[in-house]
C-alpha cells in the first residue's frame, strides 16, 4: 500500500503532512500545485466541473468583450489594471503578459482547472490565456477573470 500525503502545512503540527510525519513527500510538483489536488479531492469531480464550467463562460465572455486573441493579439485588453482587494492601501498595479507563456492563475481554482485539465490543453490553451503579473516583483499573476472580480 502507498501512503499518500498532502501538500505540507502551514504550521508544522498538522500530524499529516511529510515534514509532520517526518517522511519524504511523494510528488515533486511545485507546492501550489500539490495544493491544488488537495482541493481537487475536498471539491470532487462535480463541483470541479461546475466551477470549471462557469469560470469558462467569465472567460469567454471576457474575450469576445475585448476581442482577445492572445498574448501577441491583446485586442482591446487593459494593459494595465490596479487589482483592489479592499483597502486603498491594497492597490497593487498588475500588467497583461504580452508573449506566450507558461503562467498559471495563482488562485486555487484556477491551479485546480489547470491540474485537472488534459495535457495538451496545458500546452496549448493556457499559454494563450490573458494572464496579468504584478509589477512590483512578477512573482504573482491572475488571469482576467479573477482579476476583474
Amino acid at each position: 500500500m502507498i501512503l499518500t500525503y498532502p501538500s505540507p502545512c502551514f504550521s508544522g503540527e498538522c500530524g499529516f503532512c511529510p515534514s509532520c510525519c517526518d517522511t519524504d513527500p511523494t510528488s515533486s510538483d511545485p507546492e501550489p500545485i500539490q495544493r491544488a489536488d488537495d482541493l481537487i479531492k475536498f471539491m470532487g469531480k462535480q463541483r470541479v466541473q461546475e466551477e470549471s464550467d462557469h469560470y469558462h463562460k467569465s472567460l469567454n465572455k471576457i474575450i469576445k468583450q475585448y476581442d482577445y486573441r492572445s498574448p501577441t493579439d491583446i485586442g482591446f485588453m487593459t494593459k494595465k489594471v490596479n487589482y483592489e482587494k479592499g483597502q486603498p492601501i491594497d492597490n497593487i498595479k498588475y500588467k497583461l503578459i504580452e508573449k506566450h507563456h507558461n503562467t498559471v492563475c495563482d488562485d486555487p481554482l484556477c491551479k485546480v482547472f489547470f491540474v485537472t485539465s488534459h495535457d495538451n490543453l496545458k500546452n496549448t490553451f493556457y499559454p494563450k490565456l490573458p494572464i496579468y503579473s504584478r509589477v512590483i516583483d512578477d512573482n504573482h499573476q491572475l488571469c482576467a477573470v479573477c482579476i476583474s472580480r
